[in-house]
């Protein structure tokens, strides 16, 4: 699980690979469904409505590791 917290704004548009996940007044965003790669940015609107593009943050994401267990 990561969550990402943006700030500077009203409005926050997170995406994933450039594809929009959440976009509301809410500055974090959580997930456990990214991908090794992946990148997440957010598109921030103040209240005067300016708009910003963060820059991408590029997402490593480690396989689980199997468990094992035997007995004698």
């Amino acid at each position: 699980s990561v969550t990402f917290t943006a700030s500077g704004g009203t409005n926050y548009n997170f995406r994933v690979g450039g594809s929009s996940v959440q976009n509301s007044a809410i500055a974090t965003y959580s997930t456990t469904a990214l991908t090794n790669g992946q990148v997440v940015d957010v598109i921030v609107t103040n209240s005067s409505g300016c708009i910003a593009t963060s820059s991408g943050i590029a997402n490593t994401v480690n396989a689980l590791p199997t468990a094992g267990l035997t007995s004698s």
